[in-house]
């Protein structure tokens, strides 16, 4: 939100768990006796991409730029010459991973997607659904930023 830009990366997307939704199923798989003593990777699996994050940011009052990815890196490496925004973009970039990628000459990077399917299936037939995230998930996220003084 402080760089006002993300990247172009339709290929890429993101999880956005948030934390009613996590309580509520935390509460679901620990409430069950024969759940006790599992492991449960809980993540909401409607994953965006960072165009439908941008849009939903938009709607929520917060402009953001997409721009091709090759302008971002060269924006972000402007930037860091500059000393401006360090701790964002390193954060930013171990989020991403994309950069690293790309600064390899690797053709065929090692990818590891971690998946919930069996933790999905067993809240499912607990009855619980996570829900797709839509613009009042985003603004309520923003409200909750500036109220605590993160934005």
């Amino acid at each position: 939100i402080t760089l006002g830009m993300l990247p172009d990366l339709e290929d890429m997307s993101i999880p956005m768990t948030f934390i009613d939704q996590l309580a509520a199923a935390i509460v679901k798989l620990n409430t069950r006796e024969n759940l006790k003593n599992q492991i449960h990777h809980l993540v909401n699996p409607h994953r965006i991409t960072l165009p439908e994050l941008a849009l939903l940011l938009e709607q929520a009052g917060i402009p953001i730029k997409i721009i091709p990815r090759e302008h971002f890196f060269n924006q972000l490496l402007t930037w860091l010459q500059e000393d401006k925004y360090i701790d964002i973009i390193a954060r930013l970039l171990r989020h991403i991973g994309t950069f690293a990628e790309r600064m390899e000459s690797r053709e065929n990077p090692v990818r590891l997607k971690v998946t919930s399917h069996r933790t999905e299936k067993i809240l499912k037939q607990l009855g619980f659904k996570w829900e797709k995230v839509n613009d009042t998930h985003i603004k309520k996220m923003i409200s909750h930023c500036k109220a605590v003084g993160y934005l």
